[in-house]
């Protein structure tokens, strides 16, 4: 079991893709009786009956259990694709086609490359998800900070009230004190009026540009 080099739970147990609950638990059994360290004697069979266990834990959870059947469908079907295109290929140049004892050799390898694209993909998002994390926790820091300082500044505002309040009356009562009388409007300038010359006058003899005519209806 150890010299082999699986990938998925399945292959640990030998167990085909479609095995059911009952068929997992009966085929663990088995294998425990053979494997575990108080019957067997093998040095490393602690570390055989280790791997079972975990195989067998797998199988047991449904997600992990759906995980690994997707998985394996998957690899199967694309190492049929790709098998029957060799072969396809082999036959035009005259080749024996690919042996089938090298199939479960071939899904293996494909299980291998689908779980490292997953641990890739897993490991991407997992450092976003961090980048993300950091970003928030800089934000709420600069939000942190900017609240602090909100709060300090406000209470100096209000620490300063009594003084801003004194120096107002104080500055109010001087101007009180020394308060002038201002007149307010405009001064209009007297008007000169221009006199007619003697040569000019009339049998009125008023003076000239000014019609004083309304006098004598009075």
């Amino acid at each position: 079991l150890l010299n082999e080099n699986y990938v998925n739970p399945y292959d640990v147990l030998e167990i085909a893709l479609e095995a059911n609950e009952v068929e997992i638990k009966k085929r663990f059994r088995d294998l425990s009786r053979k494997l575990h360290p108080d019957k067997c004697k093998h040095e490393r069979a602690a570390d055989a009956f280790s791997e079972v266990e975990k195989a067998y834990k797998i199988l047991m959870d449904p997600d992990k259990k759906r995980l690994y059947q997707r998985i394996m469908r998957e690899a199967r079907e694309r190492v049929e694709i790709e098998r029957d295109r060799e072969n396809k290929k082999r036959r035009k140049e005259g080749k024996a086609p690919l042996p089938d004892d090298t199939f479960n050799i071939d899904v293996q390898a494909m299980c291998q490359k689908l779980f490292d694209q997953i641990e890739d993909n897993q490991r991407y998002f997992e450092r976003v998800e961090t980048i993300k994390r950091r970003r928030m926790h800089k934000d709420m820091e600069k939000r942190k900070i900017a609240r602090e300082v909100e709060k300090e500044v406000e209470r100096e505002w209000e620490d300063g009230r009594d003084k801003r309040a004194k120096d107002w009356r104080n500055f109010t009562g001087k101007a009180k004190g020394s308060k002038k009388r201002v007149k307010l409007g405009l001064k209009i300038p007297k008007t000169r009026m221009e006199k007619r010359p003697k040569s000019a006058k009339g049998s009125e003899g008023y003076s000239m540009g000014v019609d004083e005519g309304y006098k004598r209806e009075w």
